[in-house]
């Protein structure tokens, strides 16, 4: 899920030299920016509608009696769930691993049967290129994680297994998910530039994170890390100076082949 035009705004003589670092690519794109205190909690009651495989192919199936107590069945077989919410708290995607085959599994729920259908119309390409590998032998995520790795701090242990566990569902209904490790390097890449790049740094907050980013010159100096985003415990994303663009962006192949099935 994601721009560093906003963030260089607070140093004028940066955003005149440096206009490309404003690449469209920065994690509120990928997790669409919730600015209100949503919760799944918010979607036991109805209306609601299910973005479900049929017979007849998928379809958004309205469900009156709100969120089922549970949509893992049997609930032994897939490993914990995680929430995220999307399109300001009206859309929740519950995800789990299903540990016999070790597959990503999504239920998709909607508040607005026109997100649901916005959905269902996607036609994602159907190949993840993470696992192609390049003349040098490695995935294109590999090679961000050689080239940037370097520039992406964690304030803590904790703050990288958190980051590292975050999988951002792409609402395809191939299945495919964002890693949030894999989006924070190719922000890194979209924004290095011949004079200038950033660094990004990643510390806990409560069950949640804040995501900072700063700005270093190649001449050595450094500007003042500026609060970029901070996403909850459900997935949430409060932005701070930056714009929010499509999830679509990063995870129908935009900005780089960073998703995976």
């Amino acid at each position: 899920m994601l721009f560093f035009d906003d963030l260089i705004a607070h140093e004028d003589n940066v955003s005149r030299t440096f206009p490309i670092l404003g690449t469209a690519f920065s994690v509120p794109m990928l997790l669409t920016c919730s600015v209100h205190a949503a919760t799944p909690q918010s979607f036991h009651q109805p209306p609601l509608y299910e973005l479900r495989a049929t017979p007849s192919g998928p379809q958004c199936v309205p469900s009156e009696a709100g969120l089922p107590a549970s949509v893992w069945s049997p609930a032994s077989d897939y490993g914990p769930e995680t929430s995220m919410l999307f399109e300001e708290g009206n859309v929740l995607v519950l995800s789990a691993v299903h540990k016999p085959s070790g597959e990503h599994v999504s239920h998709r729920f909607y508040k607005r049967e026109d997100l649901c259908k916005q959905d269902l119309e996607r036609k994602p390409e159907t190949t993840s290129l993470t696992k192609t590998a390049g003349g040098d032998g490695l995935t294109y995520v590999q090679r961000l994680q050689r080239d940037y790795g370097a520039r992406l701090h964690f304030a803590t242990a904790q703050a990288e297994r958190t980051v590292r566990t975050i999988n951002i569902d792409c609402r395809a209904m191939d299945g495919r998910y964002l890693p949030l490790h894999n989006a924070l390097l190719a922000r890194l890449e979209n924004a290095n530039e011949p004079n200038a790049w950033i660094e990004t740094r990643v510390a806990s907050a409560g069950k949640g994170l804040k995501v900072y980013d700063s700005v270093h010159m190649r001449d050595g100096k450094v500007r003042k890390p500026q609060l970029i985003f901070e996403v909850n415990e459900w997935g949430a994303v409060t932005q701070h100076g930056v714009r929010s663009d499509v999830l679509e962006n990063a995870c129908y192949g935009t900005h780089g082949p960073i998703w995976q099935f």
